[in-house]
């Protein structure tokens, strides 16, 4: 999704008032400057009850990234380490793995956008084109490497006998599936690299990141429907998807394993696979909850036309700074959704954190740190 202050596009200016009141208003456009004008209570009905919405929905968009990556980067280093120490890393837990690690650049790299923008710091053509393609194609790399792993527990719940193969050749088949995702997406996102640039705006007189003007209609009208395509709409149906058919086969499995033995291995292989599947359907059904208020709002906002200052522009701001905050809350939950729905992670986490505790656990003590994963 293309970058700008709240990290995603935006149709209109936030604005909020100035602290005296009866002089000027203050404007604040996507590159977080800021201009004044005559008092527009003079010409608008609604304007003073529109102040308080755009009041709030401003200070949203200037805060909510900061308690993004306050919850969300601390979990993913969670995440991240937990695997790391546990060792034997198998198929599932790389996908965990390596979802971490893009969701947390992305959050970085968002709210470092977000500052610089707000501050007005220079950052040149080459830091403006870097930051904009980086956080289109984080984001969006992200949801696919969810979707990525809700396509392998299906093919290992549906197909159970395809899953014979070492974990070796498994993991080379992983390595390849993921860098052929972030190859398509590279050129799905390459249009950014071209259509943004660093520019002076004379209506504000100062630089910022944008379009140019030859590439506007093409970012407006185009691009934006590519980008919220790729980033949202297909993972959010792809997840709910295949979430319907894990669900649907996990059961039939169960049961199936439930009439043809109670072999104390496989109850375990089924524990097992229960887990792992209760992990990825606990972290993409609320992937597609917290995403699909800002498909709606890209839909909508084609046809939701509001008047200047008035209260539907203001209800408007707010729901469109409610949905982005919520989408990219889905780049932080995923370690205390883990945590919560999977036995196993959880027991695994509290060790790590038992043997860090001790510095090197003796031989004893070292039996009861965990020594796999997934």
């Amino acid at each position: 999704m293309i970058l700008n202050g709240t990290s995603l596009p935006m149709d209109e200016f936030t604005m909020y008032p100035e602290v005296e009141t009866n002089v000027t208003a203050t404007v604040v456009n996507d590159n977080h400057t800021t201009s004044s004008y005559s008092d527009p209570r003079l010409m608008y009905a609604e304007y003073d009850e529109w102040v308080e919405l755009a009041t709030v929905s401003y200070y949203i968009d200037q805060r909510y990234l900061w308690f993004i990556v306050a919850f969300g980067f601390p979990g993913n280093i969670a995440t991240i380490f937990t695997i790391l120490r546990v060792g034997h890393v198998g198929t599932p837990s790389f996908y965990v793995l390596l979802l971490a690690v893009v969701d947390n650049l992305a959050i970085v790299v968002k709210l470092l956008y977000h500052q610089l923008a707000m501050y007005n710091v220079p950052i040149g053509v080459s830091g403006c084109k870097s930051l904009k393609f980086l956080g289109s194609f984080l984001v969006a790399f992200a949801n696919w490497v969810l979707i990525t792993l809700a396509v392998e527990r299906f093919i290992a719940i549906h197909f159970p006998f395809s899953q014979t193969s070492t974990r070796k050749f498994k993991m080379k088949k992983a390595v390849l599936v993921v860098s052929v995702e972030a190859g398509i997406l590279f050129w799905v996102f390459a249009p950014v690299l071209w259509t943004h640039s660093y520019i002076y705006d004379s209506y504000l007189n100062v630089m910022r990141c944008g379009e140019p003007e030859e590439y506007r209609y093409f970012v407006e009208e185009i691009w934006h429907w590519i980008d919220s395509v790729v980033y949202a709409v297909i993972p959010c149906i792809s997840l709910f998807t295949l979430n319907v058919l894990i669900i649907r086969d996990t059961t039939h499995s169960l049961k199936a394993r439930t009439l043809l033995t109670n072999s104390v291995n496989s109850r375990r292989g089924s524990n097992f696979n229960v887990q792992i599947t209760a992990m990825l359907l606990t972290a993409s059904i609320v992937f597609v909850v917290l995403t699909l208020p800002v498909c709606v709002y890209y839909v909508v906002n084609v046809y939701w036309d509001v008047s200047p200052y008035s209260v539907q522009q203001g209800w408007k701001s707010i729901f469109r700074d409610v949905a982005y905050l919520l989408c990219d809350l889905s780049h932080a939950v995923n370690f205390y959704l883990y945590f919560l729905s999977a036995r196993k992670f959880r027991r695994n986490f509290l060790k790590v954190l038992t043997c860090s505790r001790r510095g090197n656990p003796s031989t004893n003590s070292a039996a009861m740190c965990p020594s796999n994963y997934l």
